[in-house]
């Protein structure tokens, strides 16, 4: 998702960029193709019969709905791959990301809501896609490029882009992050009376500060851009913001571990 919305933000404006861009999704999708093979391991692990060979288990798990999702996630990271790796596809592999982030809200506690089944998942969706874009755009245009001197880097030059696609982001993941946690919460006392809840207000205590983050790098930093004092402390502010987002995801991947209260 970063890298398409680069892709959207830069519209490619030096001859480098769409190659560079290419090679960083080649790479990111080989990560996401890794990473549903772990998932997929630990799902058959979990599934394993001991008494039955594991390829019948195997069969079994793949034929099944989760299996159906599964293998649909891994073959568009696979597309994704080869879209991105060869350049008369990378039209298609920008667009293909967009699908993708679907799998969670198919395959998570979204997928699993006993009412409002459809708008729990669209918004799922939703949630990982304005995740993505944020986080996923501030990451690569800090890994493009990080010399403070004149503006160079990347997020320098389209940081005025990037603070709007940062601002619709947020407020679709406040709106998402709200209903989901209407839809799988029984209550405000569940967020310190429940295992799940807990893991929640912590995610959230990180969120705030993560949008806190972003708001004084919005309002304090950006109108001091143009010296190199203040590109470096953007900059360095910037790298912080994607720490903390990264805290997040693995809050976030430790809470889709876990079952929702009654």
């Amino acid at each position: 998702m970063g890298v398409s919305a680069v892709r959207a933000i830069t519209r490619c404006d030096s001859p480098g960029t769409g190659p560079r861009l290419a090679r960083l999704g080649t790479v990111l999708a080989g990560v996401a193709l890794v990473a549903l093979g772990i998932l997929g391991w630990a799902q058959l692990a979990a599934f394993r019969d001991p008494f039955v060979p594991w390829q019948e288990d195997a069969a079994v798990l793949l034929a099944s709905g989760w299996g159906a999702r599964w293998k649909g996630a891994a073959a568009l990271a696979a597309a994704t791959l080869v879209g991105f790796a060869v350049p008369r596809f990378r039209s298609a592999a920008f667009i293909l990301p967009l699908a993708l982030a679907a799998y969670p809200a198919l395959s998570g506690h979204a997928a699993g809501s006993e009412r409002w089944t459809g708008a729990a998942m669209a918004a799922d969706w939703v949630h990982v896609l304005a995740a993505g874009t944020w986080m996923g755009a501030l990451a690569i245009l800090l890994a493009m490029g990080r010399d403070p001197a004149y503006g160079h880097a990347p997020l320098l030059r389209h940081l005025g882009a990037f603070s709007l696609l940062a601002r619709g982001s947020v407020a679709a993941l406040v709106l998402t992050g709200v209903f989901a946690s209407w839809l799988h919460l029984s209550g405000v006392a569940a967020l310190w009376g429940d295992p799940y809840g807990r893991v929640l207000a912590l995610k959230l205590l990180l969120v705030a500060g993560l949008m806190a983050l972003g708001a004084y790098n919005w309002r304090v930093l950006s109108p001091v851009t143009g010296t190199e004092a203040g590109n470096r402390r953007l900059l360095v502010a910037a790298r912080w913001e994607v720490a903390v987002g990264a805290l997040v995801l693995a809050v976030t991947a430790w809470l889709t571990g876990m079952a929702p209260p009654p």
